[in-house]
């Protein structure tokens, strides 16, 4: 019966993965022909380097909704697991102890997302966005403490303003109140440990294209050539359905949580060294759960579960990083007008994937 399934999948995948290459494309000769660089190259090394660390977030999402669930946390996970490694870095561990230790918290994460959720059963809407705002509010506090611990009696400065130790750099924007707490983290507030070895900003941690093409390949033969896979899969398309053929539904609804627990991980860690050269804030993150179920449903996850292409889901997070770098590249094309596009990309699909017709 999976088989089956699969065969008959093959035309449909091809449907959507040339609609993706051909709007990734576009979108790129677009940035490469208005922006202000007229060379090619280096407009799709960008587009692919700011992908490759938040495929596996967009991964992830799509795992948890194949499954008929749904994931708030990345964002607050993203948060949380950035700001911990810089903390622990001021604590001057290793690099391996700190990559260990942050591992580790994201496997008891995964845990309790799938033992909750998989077998007490609670929401998942929910118990993610529970742990989604408990971890961004222990970033908050890692990312005050921090600056507490740097200037402990110094009012705050009235505009933006460097501090320097012999470990980290912190560089904050104050609120209009004054004290500790006024210091909400925003986009532009990053904690950036200067401390770091060369061979740890250039190690093999910050090469993100080859441990998420293996995420991706991994994957593939996970879904398509494994018995959970297969079992994944039969849980998302039908729950009463693979209850009455035997299946453990709650064993694998908390696999697919685990198992995205662990995909953010890398995302996270990648994105820190990779993406962000080793600055954080506590609000780095922000919207990125939302980012990656767009780029899942974008890629043909279905939203009632039982669908999941994770190369169509890859390209679509390519194809949302090459339409926000347009929007940098055009003047007349900015951060509303690529909402707009998006919004109007994801109605689009919405609905032709509930009419099976053009995307299945």
């Amino acid at each position: 019966m999976p088989n089956k399934s699969f065969n008959a999948s093959l035309p449909m995948l091809g449907t959507r993965t040339g609609f993706l290459a051909l709007a990734i494309s576009i979108t790129i000769l677009a940035s490469y022909w208005f922006g202000p660089s007229r060379t090619f190259l280096p407009v799709l090394t960008t587009v692919l380097s700011r992908s490759w660390p938040l495929i596996p977030l967009a991964l992830a999402a799509s795992l948890v909704i194949s499954s008929g669930d749904i994931d708030l946390s990345p964002a607050g996970a993203f948060s949380f697991l950035g700001m911990l490694v810089l903390w622990l870095n001021n604590h001057n561990l290793p690099v391996f102890a700190i990559f260990l230790i942050t591992f580790a918290i994201s496997i008891a994460v995964g845990l309790v997302h799938g033992t909750f959720i998989g077998f007490f059963k609670a929401p998942p809407l929910i118990m993610t966005l529970g742990t989604s705002f408990f971890m961004t509010g222990i970033a908050i506090l890692i990312y005050t403490t921090l600056l507490s611990n740097l200037e402990p009696t110094k009012a705050l400065p009235s505009k933006p303003q460097a501090h320097e130790s012999n470990t980290a750099l912190i560089s904050a924007t104050p609120t209009a109140s004054t004290g500790i707490a006024s210091y909400w983290p925003a986009p532009t507030s990053t904690y950036t440990a200067n401390t770091l070895p060369e061979r740890q900003r250039v190690g093999i941690f910050s090469v993100s294209y080859p441990w998420t093409i293996a995420i991706i390949i991994i994957l593939v033969y996970w879904k398509q050539y494994t018995l959970i896979g297969l079992k994944h899969m039969a849980v998302g398309s039908s729950r009463e359905g693979a209850i009455l053929a035997g299946l453990d539904v709650r064993r694998i609804r908390a696999t697919s949580f685990f198992l995205a627990s662990l995909l953010t991980f890398l995302s996270a860690m990648l994105y820190l060294i990779d993406y962000n050269g080793g600055g954080w804030s506590a609000g780095t993150g922000g919207g990125l759960e939302l980012t990656g179920i767009a780029a899942a449903v974008i890629g043909g996850t279905s939203v009632s579960g039982g669908r999941f292409e994770p190369v169509n889901v890859a390209l679509a997070m390519i194809l949302w990083v090459a339409l926000h770098q347009l929007s940098i590249a055009l003047p007349f094309v900015g951060p509303t007008t690529q909402m707009i596009a998006i919004g109007i990309l994801l109605i689009l699909v919405a609905n032709l994937d509930r009419s099976k017709e053009v995307l299945p």
